[in-house]
């Protein structure tokens, strides 16, 4: 599991640690990040052999989503991956495993525009594919999964029309959007 806390001081930082099947923690909690300003929302897979988290961190004065390998026996494996640029305001990361790929969507902010975006990446954060905009205006909170042969992206749509809340969009291994929002 992973989470957002401020055991440290004024600033949240996201931990990590791994449990048994009753809940029990298997070791002591493991610091991932650790840097100025908030890390928050950290998103967590399990891809058979290792823990891939992503979060945002506001460390270098705007969001951005970073990445982490953490080993089976929860060591951090290397050091933390900016997967979004420095000049992309990015928040709310969700990440999901494809068959040969991981499939990362987030929230893009440009300032007061809100949207969903996404990008490939190779299976241990390399490689990241252009970025893809799935939801084009006052689009929020992403949630990424991975079904047959594509990503399946939903988010909330903050419109004043009832009912018209959730959207979605589909994009293949390679980046190539199939069904638009």
């Amino acid at each position: 599991t992973a989470w957002s806390d401020r055991r440290q001081g004024d600033s949240y930082e996201v931990w990590f640690n791994r449990l048994d099947a009753g809940g029990k923690k298997l070791g002591p909690d493991v610091r991932v990040s650790d840097a100025p300003g908030f890390s928050l929302d950290p998103g967590l897979v399990w891809n058979g052999r290792e823990f891939l988290l992503v979060w945002s961190d506001d460390s270098e004065g705007r969001y951005r989503v970073y990445g982490q390998r953490i080993s089976a026996d929860g060591e951090l494996v290397e050091a933390p991956l900016g997967l979004t640029g420095v000049t992309l305001n990015s928040e709310s990361p969700s990440l999901a495993e494809g068959q040969s790929s991981l499939g990362l969507a987030f929230t893009l902010a440009t300032g007061t525009t809100r949207q969903v975006a996404a990008r490939v990446l190779g299976p241990t954060f390399e490689s990241p594919s252009e970025l893809v905009v799935l939801g084009p205006s006052d689009s929020v909170l992403p949630v990424i999964s991975f079904s047959r042969d594509r990503y399946v992206v939903v988010w909330e749509k903050r419109t004043d029309v009832p009912g018209d809340a959730i959207w979605g969009a589909t994009f293949a291994e390679n980046g190539d959007v199939l069904e638009a929002e």
